[in-house]
Protein backbone atom coordinates (compact mmCIF):
# COMPACT_ATOMS: atom_id res chain seq x y z
CA UNK A 1 0.00 0.00 0.00
CA UNK A 2 2.81 2.32 0.53
CA UNK A 3 4.61 1.69 -2.53
CA UNK A 4 1.24 1.43 -4.65
CA UNK A 5 0.77 5.12 -3.18
CA UNK A 6 4.09 6.64 -3.79
CA UNK A 7 4.41 7.37 0.39
CA UNK A 8 7.22 5.36 0.76
CA UNK A 9 9.07 7.31 -1.32
CA UNK A 10 8.03 10.37 0.33
CA UNK A 11 8.75 8.84 3.39
CA UNK A 12 12.29 7.20 3.06
CA UNK A 13 12.93 11.31 1.86
CA UNK A 14 11.75 12.76 4.90
CA UNK A 15 13.36 10.35 7.63
CA UNK A 16 16.74 9.39 5.87
CA UNK A 17 17.39 12.89 4.72
CA UNK A 18 20.68 14.16 6.04
CA UNK A 19 19.71 17.81 5.07
CA UNK A 20 16.58 20.01 5.02
CA UNK A 21 13.30 18.66 3.37
CA UNK A 22 11.32 21.34 1.42
CA UNK A 23 8.24 22.69 4.02
CA UNK A 24 5.52 20.89 1.08
CA UNK A 25 6.96 17.63 1.41
CA UNK A 26 7.03 17.72 5.31
CA UNK A 27 4.01 19.09 5.15
CA UNK A 28 2.71 16.33 2.86
CA UNK A 29 4.16 13.74 4.96
CA UNK A 30 2.53 14.51 7.77
CA UNK A 31 -1.27 15.14 6.38
CA UNK A 32 -0.47 11.27 4.71
CA UNK A 33 1.65 9.88 7.44
CA UNK A 34 -1.81 8.88 9.86
CA UNK A 35 -4.12 7.90 7.48
CA UNK A 36 -1.64 5.39 5.02
CA UNK A 37 -0.04 3.77 8.54
CA UNK A 38 -3.96 3.43 9.81
CA UNK A 39 -5.12 1.49 6.49
CA UNK A 40 -1.89 -0.31 6.49
CA UNK A 41 -3.00 -2.12 9.42
CA UNK A 42 -6.53 -2.40 8.94
CA UNK A 43 -5.65 -4.15 6.02
CA UNK A 44 -3.33 -6.76 7.71
CA UNK A 45 -5.79 -7.35 10.21
CA UNK A 46 -8.05 -8.26 8.00
CA UNK A 47 -5.69 -10.54 6.26
CA UNK A 48 -4.90 -12.04 9.89
CA UNK A 49 -8.81 -12.42 10.94
CA UNK A 50 -8.95 -14.48 7.46
CA UNK A 51 -6.14 -16.63 8.02
CA UNK A 52 -7.41 -17.25 11.71
CA UNK A 53 -10.81 -18.41 10.13
CA UNK A 54 -9.44 -20.79 8.15
CA UNK A 55 -10.08 -24.07 9.93
CA UNK A 56 -6.31 -25.92 10.63
CA UNK A 57 -6.58 -29.88 9.82
CA UNK A 58 -3.56 -31.30 11.95
CA UNK A 59 -5.07 -34.77 11.88
CA UNK A 60 -6.62 -36.95 9.38
CA UNK A 61 -8.64 -39.58 10.89
CA UNK A 62 -8.22 -43.44 9.50
CA UNK A 63 -11.31 -46.33 9.77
Amino acid sequence: MQYASGFAAVEAAVLRSTREVSPEIALRFLAWNGPVHLAHVVVLGIGLVALLAVPITTQTTRD
